[in-house]
C-alpha cells in the first residue's frame, strides 16, 4: 500500500513482511547473521520463574511445519539433558 500527501509518500511496509515468520526477517534484507530467534513457552504464567525447562507442550509447537517441529523437538532434547 502506498499513499502520498503533498511531497511525502507514505508506503506500507508491512506488506513485505507478511506472511513471513520472524526468524526469517534478517534473511529479508540479505543480512549474514548467525543469530537465531529462540522457542518461547507460551504457555508458561509470567513471573519471576526460575526452574526446569516447562514442558514441551507449553511452546505451542504442534502446529509448527514438521521440519520445524523435528528441529524444535531436538532443541528441546538437548536442553533437557542438560538441565
Amino acid at each position: 500500500m502506498r499513499m502520498t500527501y503533498k511531497t511525502l509518500i507514505f508506503i506500507d511496509s508491512l506488506n513485505h513482511f507478511a506472511g513471513s515468520p520472524l526468524a526469517k526477517l534478517p534473511k529479508t534484507f540479505g543480512l549474514d547473521v548467525h543469530i537465531r530467534k529462540g522457542y518461547f513457552p507460551y504457555l508458561q504464567p509470567f513471573g519471576d520463574y526460575v526452574g526446569e525447562l516447562p514442558p514441551a507442550s507449553f511452546f505451542c509447537y504442534e502446529g509448527w511445519a514438521d521440519a520445524k517441529q523435528h528441529e524444535f523437538l531436538a532443541w528441546y532434547d538437548d536442553r533437557k539433558k542438560n538441565e
